[in-house]
Order: C-alpha cells, then structure tokens, then sequence
C-alpha cells in the first residue's frame, strides 16, 4: 500500500558563503546593481550595504546578496538553475576582487504534504518505520504513540547531511515554513495532518577555487539532494507491506 501524499508547500534553498576581502563590504552593492534587472524589487536592512535583498512576489524567489555569501530562495519550483545562472554573472567581479576562499555550499529542499491520516496515525507509521527498538520503547513509553520525529545527520557521497520529517498540523507548518510571500493559507486545512520533509545537503570547506568551480560544485550538491529526497520520500509512502531494516 503507498499512503498517499499531496503536495502542498516547497521551498528550495542554496547558499554560498565565501571569505571576504575588504572590497567586498563596498561591492555588495555592485553585485546587486549586475542581478537588478533578473527581479522587481529590492531591499536594504536599515540602509546598509552588508546585505541586499532582490525579490519577485509573483514568482515567489528572492536573492540575498551579502558581504560574504550569496542566499536564493524559491517557493515556486525546486529549481535552482536561476541562481547558477547569477553566479555566473557575478563571477568576473569574484575574481577582481579576488575571491577565492570558499567556506560553505549547501542546497536546502523544505517541503510538506498533505495525508489522509491523522496526527496520531501518521505518527505510529514513522514511528514504526524510523525506530528499530519499537518494542522496548513501547515498554518504556510509548504504549500509544501521539507524535514523533526523525532527525539524521549524517555523511553520503562527499557530502554532509542533514535530513528531518514527521507530522505536523497547520500552525505548526506556516510558523516551520517561515515563508516571505502569500502562500495561500486559506488552502491549507486546520483539520489535517501534514507531512514535512527537510533536507540539507551541503559540503564544508569546498575544494574549489573559484566561482566557476563553484558552480559545477551546486550541481552536484544540488543532485544529491534531490536523491537523498526522492529515497526518503519512496520509503516514506511504502505502508504496511516491508519491514524496517
């Protein structure tokens, strides 16, 4: 049996974080003037030029650009080929300024689906897919289990990871989800119960040079958690008919 799941929320994220130089503080302003044009509005934080902030309402993306890292998020679709295509604009002036010592990459995939279970239920079955001692625990204190969580770090394939689900109801969903635009809350019912999953893949100290590399590097960052979502998401709906490893 496959429980079935419909989508409801996404929010797709990636991040560059780089050390800076001097130059840096004075170009987050140039950085932002080269990516203007790709949004219609921006922001400044109490006029300072430490972090920009470009963004679209409509399509529900917005970039930050900072002294010493680089943020895009969308909320429309788990695509991250736009902020590969800023990098790419922004690397001649990476390079005048010579940039060229890179701390952190990581992509980030936030979603939630509706169930037609409810919280309880929906609880038992992670319970029972994600914890290996369920009898002792039962013992313990779980004869009826009311909520649960599964939280992994862990190392995969170069990459460092960082992988949460579980239930949740609706307040719950907006205040975890944290989103800048109108998700449309009246779609979303006080009366079921949804699932979340998160994911984030990311990778320390990359071995990359320069922002080009660094590109080829969010690629690969960004295909990792796309399988690391789709496994969990798989084994996730897979109901009643395998046992637990």
């Amino acid at each position: 049996m496959e429980m079935r799941l419909k989508p409801k929320l996404n929010k797709v994220s990636v991040e560059l974080r780089f050390k800076p130089k001097l130059a840096s503080w004075e170009n987050t302003l140039f950085l932002a003037q080269i990516l203007e044009s790709e949004f219609p509005d921006w922001q400044i934080d109490q006029g300072r030029r430490t972090q920009i902030v470009l963004f679209s309402r409509e399509d529900k993306e917005f970039l930050k650009v900072g002294y010493n890292s680089l943020v895009y998020v969308n909320e429309s679709i788990d695509n991250i080929s736009r902020f590969l295509k800023f990098l790419k604009s922004v690397s001649a002036k990476f390079e005048e300024n010579d940039i060229e010592i890179y701390l952190h990459l990581g992509c980030r995939n936030l979603s939630f689906f509706e169930t037609e279970l409810n919280y309880p239920e929906l609880s038992e079955i992670i319970f029972e897919k994600f914890y290996g001692s369920q009898k002792r625990l039962r013992e313990i204190s779980a004869g009826e289990v009311r909520d649960v969580a599964y939280t992994l770090d862990g190392e995969k394939n170069g990459f460092q990871n960082h992988c949460r689900l579980g239930p949740m109801l609706k307040p719950q969903m907006i205040e975890t989800f944290k989103s800048g635009f109108d998700i449309g809350e009246a779609n979303i019912s006080e009366d079921k119960t949804y699932l979340y999953l998160d994911v984030d893949i990311y990778t320390i100290d990359p071995k990359v040079s320069n922002l080009r590399n660094a590109i080829d590097s969010f690629e690969k960052v960004y295909e990792e958690n796309k399988r690391i979502f789709g496994e969990y998401l798989n084994f996730i709906k897979q109901v009643g008919d395998e046992n637990s490893d």
